[in-house]
């Protein structure tokens, strides 16, 4: 696990400047006040994409055949990327968090550190969601497919949750009872959603990889 994630991190190498520029772009959506939840989303987000590039080095000039001769399992492969897709995301997670948190608490006399932690954690949720929708997809059809295939489901999710009505008296119910709850334990809630879809997403992906042929 160890030498993957250092490969991994070595690979990066390459697009130090890339992370460098994002990161100074979300610095200066924070400065022109941009919405504050949308910047700690978008350098959590971007920053776990990186996992995705880092596949495809791994499969470009058929690599993984040369790859899965090292003393490794397919299954730790895997895990392995979840977990640099987790360490890449917290990363930007954490530079949007604290530093934009940091400047709006100097800037504003409103700010609030509790809603600030608590959207900062629903990013992280989404996060973990991002992570267990994109990893299988790459793994099954690779970089350029695996981009089509995906906005296939989305746009298909998208189109199948517009035409699906609840009856008014259901999606009232299921308000209110959401209204009750106080953010803490939505956001606790969402979190065992998150690591519940997510295991289960490794589990798929884990599959898809002991499947492949190199």
């Amino acid at each position: 696990m160890k030498g993957l994630l250092i490969k991994d991190f070595k690979l990066l190498k390459n697009q130090l400047t890339i992370l460098f520029v994002i990161a100074i772009i979300a610095g200066v959506l924070v400065i022109t006040n941009y919405d504050p939840s949308f910047i700690i989303g978008y350098l959590t987000s971007v920053y776990s994409i990186f996992v995705l590039s880092t596949i495809s080095y791994d499969e470009l000039d058929n690599g993984n055949a040369f790859l899965f001769t090292l003393p490794f399992s397919r299954k730790l492969y895997v895990v392995e990327k979840y977990i640099f897709g987790i360490i890449m995301g917290l990363i930007g997670w954490a530079l949007a968090t604290f530093g934009g948190g940091f400047y709006l608490m100097v800037k504003t006399n409103t700010f609030s550190m509790l809603e600030w932690f608590t959207v900062a954690s629903s990013c992280v949720i989404i996060l973990l969601f991002c992570l267990a929708i994109m990893i299988p997809f790459q793994l099954k059809f690779g970089a350029e497919k695996g981009r089509i295939a995906l906005f296939v489901v989305v746009f298909a999710l998208i189109g199948i949750s517009s035409l699906v009505r609840l009856p008014d008296g259901v999606k009232e119910s299921f308000l209110k009872q959401v209204n009750m709850l106080s953010n803490g334990a939505l956001i606790g809630i969402g979190f065992l959603i998150a690591f519940i879809v997510l295991f289960l997403s490794m589990a798929i992906s884990i599959r898809i990889q002991e499947k492949k042929e190199f």
